[in-house]
């Protein structure tokens, strides 16, 4: 059996929870009192402890970690795999949530568990891209149409041979050209085939 200190609330409580939760982590991102990246480990906290969905909430969670960061300007999460850098240390992750969300209503809470592992998965994940980059040229052999790909696909989330051209300003050969290297690279993976043909980052698989 849960203990009381961990159960959700219940479902007609929850509209008005989540609907508080999003008002303050407006106010704090709006602010400049508390670092980002703290307010977006505060709120998957809480996130995580009201479940809003009958399941599925720990990969809303990291969807919704993803979507956060990269709005605060930590544009490396297209390159690396949160879900693999939490799966490799899943208990201690789930453990400190545990402990963190036990304490969430009591006078003095401790976060610090769950600050602690939310922040180590991120470190393990920053290491991945830094492996991940490692492993192509340095930015400067990069060719500036590459690049441009580069920063397209993690715009865009996917590109295409036709979108590459027309952003480039070339021909649609030497689109396919630049797009078939950064494959060769292991920058992008191809998708599709034929005119269906699209391009994505290579995230960890």
């Amino acid at each position: 059996m849960e203990p009381v200190a961990l159960r959700p609330p219940g479902p007609l409580l929850v509209p008005a929870q989540m609907e508080a939760l999003s008002d303050w982590l407006s106010s704090r991102l709006a602010g400049a009192e508390f670092h980002p990246v703290l307010v977006s480990a505060a709120y998957l906290l809480e996130f995580l402890a009201i479940r809003p969905f009958a399941e599925g909430n720990g990969r809303v969670s990291r969807l919704l970690t993803n979507l956060l960061l990269l709005r605060c300007g930590h544009a490396y999460l297209p390159y690396g795999s949160l879900e693999r850098a939490i799966a490799g240390r899943w208990e201690e992750y789930y453990l400190a949530l545990r402990r963190s969300q036990a304490s969430r209503n009591l006078p003095r809470p401790d976060i610090s568990p769950w600050l602690l592992a939310f922040l180590d998965a991120l470190a393990a994940q920053q290491r991945e891209v830094r492996e991940t980059f490692a492993r192509l040229p340095g930015e400067g052999k990069l060719s500036a149409n590459q690049s441009h790909v580069m920063s397209m696909a993690a715009r865009l989330g996917e590109v295409t041979n036709r979108r590459v051209a027309s952003e480039l300003s070339v021909a649609r050969e030497t689109a396919k050209q630049t797009l078939n290297r950064l494959v060769a690279l292991g920058a992008l993976r191809r998708l599709g085939a034929g005119r269906a043909t699209r391009y994505r980052l290579r995230e960890g698989e």
